[in-house]
C-alpha cells in the first residue's frame, strides 16, 4: 500500500483527496496544519511514497519546504496541487525537483492519473503546462511573465492576492527590504510601474482566475 501526504490548508481538499484514493487502497495522511516545522516532523517520522502539496501555503516558504522535503526523504515524490496558473507555476517547481504538477480544477481521472504516473517514477504535467514547458525551454514565449524568476512567482502570487510587503515577508519568512526588492524586479521585468498596472497585466494573461482571493 502507498503512503501519501496530503500538505493543503484547506480541509475539504485534503479529505476529498483521501476520499478519493482510500477507493484505490492508498493511505492518505491529511495534514492541514502547514507550518513548516509541523510538515517536517511529519516527514521525519514516517516514510512517504508520495506528498501532494499546495503552492500558496500559509506563512510557509512553499519553494524551502520541497528543497527540505527532499533533503529528509530523496526517494519521496512531490506533486504540486494549486489553484496557481499551471503555465506559470509549474516549470519552476518542476526545476526545483517535484515531480509533478496538478491543478485543482483537474477531473477525478486526472487526479488519478498524475498520481499513478509521479509513483511510477515518471513526470505528470498536464497538456497545457506540457505546451508551456515546449515554449519554456525553446526561449520563444511572449508572456512577460515567464521571465521571473521562482520566487519572484511567489511574491507575485501574494501580491496579486492584495498582500503587502510586510503580509508577504511574514508569511515567506523574510526581510521586508528582501520583499521590497523582488516586488520592484517583478514590476520592471514585467514592465509595469504599479501594482494596478501589475493586476491588470495579470489578468489579461488569465493569473487571476487561478488564484483565490478569499486566502
Amino acid at each position: 500500500m502507498k503512503s501519501i501526504l496530503v500538505v493543503d490548508d484547506h480541509p475539504i481538499i485534503g479529505f476529498g483527496l483521501q476520499f478519493l484514493l482510500k477507493k484505490y487502497l492508498m493511505e492518505v495522511n491529511v495534514f492541514v496544519e502547514t507550518a513548516v516545522e509541523a510538515v517536517l516532523t511529519q516527514i521525519k517520522n514516517k516514510q512517504f511514497d508520495l506528498v501532494i502539496m499546495d503552492v500558496l501555503l500559509p506563512k510557509t516558504d512553499t519553494q524551502s519546504l520541497v528543497n527540505r522535503i527532499m533533503t529528509l526523504q530523496p526517494a519521496t515524490a512531490i506533486l504540486m496541487h494549486s489553484s496557481c496558473s499551471e503555465e506559470i507555476y509549474a516549470m519552476p517547481y518542476m526545476q526545483l525537483g517535484a515531480k509533478g504538477y496538478l491543478h485543482k480544477s483537474a477531473s477525478d481521472e486526472e487526479v488519478l492519473l498524475a498520481i499513478s504516473t509521479v509513483l511510477s517514477g515518471h513526470i505528470f504535467i498536464s497538456k497545457k503546462a506540457a505546451k508551456q514547458r515546449n515554449i519554456f525551454y525553446n526561449t520563444l514565449s511572449n508572456n512577460p511573465f515567464g521571465e521571473l524568476s521562482k520566487r519572484e512567482l511567489e511574491v507575485l502570487s501574494h501580491l496579486l492576492l492584495g498582500r503587502s510587503v510586510k503580509e508577504i515577508a511574514e508569511v515567506l519568512n523574510l526581510g521586508q527590504s528582501t520583499i521590497a526588492t523582488q516586488k520592484s524586479r517583478i514590476l520592471s521585468k514585467v514592465n509595469v510601474s504599479n501594482i494596478v498596472d501589475l493586476v491588470k497585466l495579470a489578468e489579461q494573461y488569465g493569473l487571476l482566475n487561478d488564484l483565490n482571493f478569499e486566502s
